[in-house]
């Protein structure tokens, strides 16, 4: 459907997969980003879960010339592909166990998604890679977020003074300290621009969290082990979370259900997907414990 920006579409990347299977993972990317960790998808193949990935609405692949990168003033608007990407995997595909995971702002568009119509549209698990639960601000920033939101209510495009430092996007991408290759034009090292619209639906959701739902699904927590300060890039944000703090979503996560699962990983970055190869090795293998023994994903 049409939104505030009038046309709009998204994009189900389906991954290579040769066997028939019961098991289907959809991922979720996080803000300024866009589905690229194909190393993450041949893993879930190669456990035997066919890999979906979606880029959401005014993101990667699905960013029309038109659009605000990355904008929303609606976060729930995003519910709509999510749905129609999980209708098309269980009725194209006929795959009805299925996991959702999310990364980052995906992280929390998946919980408010899960914690809404877990009823309705029913899925077998949600994976979450450093949720995005809270702003990682100071003290003074903290007090002033609930009037900043509050004025992004009312006028929501007025463009907010702050974003995303480049220390993070450096420490990745492999033209600066990291070791991946991504599309710097639709995932920019010193990310997109918001708006305080933006703000005030991210700040609603994250009030609406603290709160508490209950997600009646296992659902899994990672986030890296500590944390280090944003800014310019600096080698600790190797191995570290440089975005967001990892205090808040270890402190969050409880508020999600009954079955929550936590697990910090040593050496973890930001996106816990590129983090250095002996973390991923610990995150694939808390996936698979968790999916394994936690969920009936691969029950009969």
């Amino acid at each position: 459907m049409p939104d505030r920006e009038g046309k709009n579409v998204a994009t189900l990347y389906t991954h290579p997969f040769l066997s028939p299977t019961n098991k289907a993972v959809l991922y979720i990317h996080g803000f300024n980003d866009y589905f690229f960790q194909e190393h993450m998808a041949d893993w879930f193949t190669n456990l035997d879960i066919q890999f979906f990935a979606l880029d959401l609405r005014r993101y990667g692949r699905s960013l029309l010339p038109h659009q605000k990168p990355g904008g929303t003033h609606d976060i729930t608007e995003y519910f709509e592909e999510i749905t129609l990407a999980l209708n098309y995997i269980r009725t194209k595909e006929g795959i009805k166990k299925i996991a959702l995971m999310g990364h980052s702002t995906g992280g929390l568009i998946t919980s408010l998604y899960c914690n809404q119509f877990t009823d309705q549209f029913p899925v077998n698990a949600l994976i979450l890679n450093s949720p995005f639960f809270e702003f990682n601000l100071n003290s003074v920033e903290k007090m002033l977020l609930p009037a900043i939101a509050c004025i992004g209510k009312f006028f929501p495009g007025i463009s907010s003074p702050s974003g995303l430092t480049r220390g993070y996007g450096e420490s990745i991408h492999k033209q600066f300290h990291g070791d991946w290759d991504f599309d710097l034009t639709i995932k920019p090292i010193e990310g997109h621009q918001v708006d305080l619209g933006w703000i005030h639906t991210i700040h609603s959701a994250h009030k609406m969290l603290q709160k508490g739902w209950n997600i009646d699904l296992p659902i899994l927590v990672m986030y890296a082990e500590r944390s280090v300060k944003p800014g310019d890039y600096r080698e600790d944000m190797q191995t570290a979370d440089s975005v967001l703090n990892v205090a808040d979503i270890e402190r969050l996560a409880d508020r999600l259900g009954k079955q929550v699962t936590k697990k910090a990983i040593p050496e973890g970055m930001h996106d816990l997907m590129l983090s250095n190869k002996k973390a991923r090795q610990e995150v694939f293998k808390t996936i698979k414990d968790f999916l394994q023994n936690k969920t009936d994903i691969f029950n009969n």
